[in-house]
């Protein structure tokens, strides 16, 4: 049997934004930390499960290909809270 791994959300929009509305049980880590690998999912494994968002996919998109570029393999790019909310896949 298959153990299929639950992926954590992670919101790369600003405070503020995160802190009007966000999905349930999101991190929220601002693109800038990401960019400039000040908060680079801590304690996290580059083998883990993530899908980050925005306000459209463009912020997401250029975490995920920073993530990517420091050996992150499972990265989504869920492209806004409603997006995921609608079931992301």
């Amino acid at each position: 049997m298959m153990k299929v791994m639950k992926p954590l959300i992670i919101d790369v929009r600003e405070p503020d934004e995160f802190k009007s509305s966000h999905v349930e049980g999101a991190l929220n880590i601002p693109v800038g930390d990401i960019l400039n690998a000040r908060k680079v999912l801590p304690g996290l494994p580059s083998e883990g499960l993530y899908v980050l968002y925005c306000q459209s996919g463009g912020r997401a998109g250029q975490a995920k290909a920073a993530l990517e570029r420091l050996g992150y393999t499972h990265i989504e790019n869920g492209i806004s809270q409603e997006h995921i909310e609608a079931g992301w896949e």
